[in-house]
């Protein structure tokens, strides 16, 4: 087995990422099929593996991915959770470098997990600048990206050891900063810096001071203090004297900007022309782009129009030579994310499917069961609608009996009062024949009143004490001073409000005048009262008649009066409270009174 991975290894020298990861497959496969001795020759060979495969990241990425793929499965299948973690996250960032941005944060999630656990935090810091880095890639503008950029390069920063790894701490914290002025939040940004200049004291390389000047100018720039920013782009270059190719370039950049907006055009022209030229140099076209739409607006302000409109040919072709690579970068994500999802969906197809099966007889019993209770739903509606109708068909059944008898009784008790008005006429013809002609056009005129509410079953107690008050009226023409009457309402008493059946208090005051004032030709005075509790209206009728007592009056057994009881028997029929009638002599038989109690 040794001597075959010899000779791929001798003679697979133009193909090292294949020989490389045929090597390590073979080994993760056969590792727990040997004994002990052979398990540790095995484990050499990968460890030899892993220090090559670091080399080979930087020349040939794919390659790369493809060597720690293998030792992260042989790491798994050895149960060495604590280097499969270490070989994941340089999968995570071979993925993170080939924007394949979904694949390598659900690596770093998980690997966040595990280093949290161990207090790992070397490396935390490497997953916290690997999403920082991540969402960096994300990041269109939208402010939920460049807070959680803030905020992952914030924990690297803090978790980073300023003593042992003083490189990365100032690293972090320039990064830090950058994040803060693409949030515009630049006194975040200036003292993350300023954290970021005392840290140049542990280091010995220029190039972290040139590159920390670099970046506080671009931030004096977009202050607009434009003399710091140049004085520090100047200094940095100076101290970088072209070493470092990208900072050159930025640092030709931010002095062309500066002197454009200062309006010192030749100067402007002079390093922002060197800044294209930089970046061509390095191809980096979306450096170009940037670059060339700032010359457009220094063409403009100076009138040369003519070159701005080739610079801006030119933008236009690098603009689409991005958006297609963009496009590229897109397409190839969207594969690798579909392999992905494509795979989890025929898992997914597979427990679906069993899941479904053992489920269809659960929905077949919670249909039955919904169908038997909503028949027995429709039923019970059904049953309660109609018994509520025949209850509803019955109380106007007995509404309509209620008005039938109430008329019948209203029309008894009419022809009663007509009865009356007529005796009392012809008594008058004996004592006062002259006046009958006058009294017959008054009862003329009365009836006519009488009519125009006959239809009435009920009315207002104001209405009831304006009819009385016209009978008095009438009677009071019939009979001079020898009747006088008072109506007495309490306060609290709505005589507007409330509802009194129709023709109430006649027959009573009726009563008072024929066996009191007629019969014996005595003065009378009729008191009428209004008062009323939480429960009743309590009306009272007191006259004053002195007359024999008649068992007619006294035991309530007069036609009026009883025929009055019957109506409001049937009419408070359904209330709770029932009304209450009374007629007796005054005490040493000085008159007589009626009380009534209607409920309210």
């Amino acid at each position: 087995m040794f001597t075959t991975f010899g000779v791929l290894m001798k003679y697979s020298t133009k193909h090292i990422a294949t020989r490389l990861s045929i090597f390590s497959f073979l080994c993760c496969l056969s590792a727990f099929n040997y004994s002990n001795a052979q398990k540790s020759e095995y484990k050499k060979a990968i460890d030899s593996l892993q220090k090559i495969s670091k080399d080979i990241q930087y020349r040939n990425l794919d390659s790369a991915l493809m060597v720690f793929s293998s030792l992260s499965n042989y790491y798994k299948l050895d149960n060495n959770i604590d280097k499969y973690n270490i070989i994941q996250l340089n999968v995570a960032n071979c993925y993170n470098i080939q924007q394949k941005n979904n694949e390598a944060l659900k690596i770093y999630n998980e690997c966040s997990k595990y280093f949290m656990q161990k207090n790992d935090s070397v490396h935390l810091y490497t997953v916290y600048t690997g999403i920082a880095g991540i969402y960096y890639n994300l990041d269109d503008g939208d402010k939920d990206d460049g807070y959680k950029i803030v905020s992952y390069q914030k924990m690297a920063a803090q978790i980073c050891n300023v003593n042992k790894y003083p490189n990365l701490k100032f690293t972090t914290l320039i990064n830090l900063g950058n994040s803060f002025v693409r949030s515009k939040q630049y006194d975040s940004a200036l003292q993350s810096y300023k954290q970021a200049e005392g840290i140049l004291k542990f280091l010995k390389d220029s190039t972290f001071s040139n590159h920390l000047k670099i970046e506080l100018a671009y931030l004096y720039y977009l202050e607009h203090k434009y003399e710091l920013a140049i004085n520090s782009a100047s200094a940095g270059l100076r101290s970088n004297n072209g070493f470092d190719v990208r900072l050159t370039m930025r640092g030709f950049y931010i002095l062309g900007v500066c002197y454009l907006d200062i309006k010192n055009f030749s100067k402007s022209e002079l390093y922002l022309d060197s800044a294209v030229i930089m970046s061509k140099k390095i191809d980096s076209q979306r450096d170009t782009y940037e670059f060339l739409l700032d010359i457009v607006n220094l063409d403009e302000a100076v009138g040369d129009y003519k070159k701005a409109t080739k610079d801006l040919h030119e933008i236009l072709t690098l603009k689409d030579n991005i958006f297609e690579l963009s496009k590229s970068k897109f397409t190839k994500e969207l594969l690798v994310k579909y392999d992905t999802e494509k795979k989890d969906y025929e898992n997914a197809l597979l427990e679906n499917e069993n899941a479904k099966r053992s489920s269809i007889i659960k929905w077949q019993r919670v249909l039955i069961f919904v169908v038997a209770l909503l028949s027995l739903a429709v039923i019970s509606i059904l049953f309660f609608y109609l018994r509520f109708r025949n209850r509803q068909q019955k109380k106007l059944m007995e509404k309509d009996k209620i008005d039938a008898e109430l008329k019948a009784l209203k029309a008894q008790l009419n022809p009663h009062f007509i009865q009356n008005i007529f005796q009392i006429i012809t008594n008058q013809v004996n004592t006062n024949p002259a006046e009958v002609a006058g009294f017959l056009q008054k009862t003329s005129n009365y009836f006519r009143s009488v009519l125009n509410g006959t239809d009435k079953n009920i009315q207002s107690l104001e209405d009831e004490i304006i009819f009385t008050e016209k009978y008095l009226q009438f009677q009071q023409s019939l009979f001079g001073n020898k009747l006088t009457y008072n109506f007495n309402v309490a306060d609290d008493v709505d005589s507007f409000g409330i509802i009194v059946p129709a023709m109430l208090l006649q027959p009573f005051i009726e009563n008072s005048i024929k066996y009191g004032l007629q019969l014996y030709q005595k003065p009378m005075h009729i008191e009428i009262a209004c008062t009323k509790d939480d429960k009743f209206l309590h009306i009272s009728i007191i006259d004053n008649g002195t007359f024999l007592v008649n068992e007619t009056v006294v035991n309530d057994k007069s036609f009026g009066n009883a025929l009055i009881g019957k109506r409001l028997h049937l009419f408070y029929k359904d209330a709770i409270n029932k009304p209450k009638l009374k007629a007796n002599p005054v005490e040493n038989n000085t008159g007589f009174k009626v009380e009534i109690s209607l409920p309210l």
